[in-house]
């Protein structure tokens, strides 16, 4: 009798402690996941300011619909790597690619970002934002 009290006891200890590990463990995959999306965030925060010192008077006319979660996603290929690929939002249309491509070549090479080699990866999907020109869109991700 006592033999299965205790391995009752053990069984349920066993089960809070793995809840618990369980628990941290989606805390830590949830802060980590928080983080890269804040560093996301923050190189396309910082793009965005880039581009906009660059814009001309037509351009900035059409700016004002944009915001800086619009821009290219940007990673590094790996710590301390002088790669950064970038992901373009797949509802983006050619003309606005060239437009960001043109005012990256304004942009030039004043920042330490900037010397760094860029170089072009797989689109990222995201749902296309309302409120843009038609001609900002590709119609084939419509």
């Amino acid at each position: 009798m006592q033999l299965a009290i205790y391995l009752v006891f053990v069984s349920l200890v066993c089960r809070i402690v793995g809840v618990a590990t369980y628990r941290k463990s989606l805390r830590r995959e949830s802060t980590e996941l928080e983080t890269k999306k804040r560093v996301v965030r923050s190189r396309q925060q910082r793009l965005w300011e880039r581009r906009s010192k660059h814009l001309s008077e037509a351009e900035k006319e059409f700016w004002s619909l944009l915001n800086p979660t619009l821009m290219s996603e940007e990673e590094e290929d790996g710590e301390g790597s002088s790669t950064i690929r970038r992901r373009r939002p797949s509802w983006r249309s050619q003309d606005l690619n060239d437009l960001m491509d043109d005012l990256d070549r304004r942009v030039g090479s004043s920042s330490k970002q900037a010397r760094k080699q860029r170089v072009l990866g797989s689109p990222v999907s995201l749902p296309t934002p309302d409120g843009l020109l038609p001609w900002m869109v590709d119609v084939h991700t419509e």
